[in-house]
């Protein structure tokens, strides 16, 4: 079994720090009904290639793996199938556990950034 403080590193703490951000400033904007703005979901969406490239460079290093062709491209085109991928040519069936982990990061990312925003919108009684 995988020893979980495996998955305490720098690459996977930056991008759950960014996913909590992100879905911070997300929710709050659905809880005051304000509409993004473009400049958020720009910075939003570079955010998070920035941070999967991140991993991904730190990643592939640590377990040699040699990219094809360029992972930036890969990454903005495909990340939703290059990401799995990786995974399971790296890890085998261990990728799983990495894709829970990975989910579970952003769920729970979600629910802390939707219970603060709740916190601090919620109407006082006095």
């Amino acid at each position: 079994m995988t020893n979980f403080r495996s998955y305490l590193t720098a690459e996977n703490l930056m991008l759950f720090a960014f996913m909590l951000l992100a879905e911070a400033a997300g929710v709050l904007f659905n809880v005051t009904a304000t509409e993004p703005s473009a400049a958020y979901e720009l910075l939003k969406n570079l955010g998070y290639l920035y941070a999967l490239g991140y991993w991904v460079q730190v990643d592939s290093r640590r377990h040699s793996f040699r990219w094809p062709y360029c992972r930036g491209v890969f990454l903005q085109l495909i990340w939703m199938f290059l990401i799995p991928y990786y995974l399971f040519k790296t890890r085998g069936r261990k990728a799983f556990l990495t894709l829970l982990i990975f989910i579970a990061m952003y769920v729970f990312a979600l629910l802390v950034a939707a219970t603060a925003a709740m916190l601090l919108v919620a109407p006082r009684f006095d």
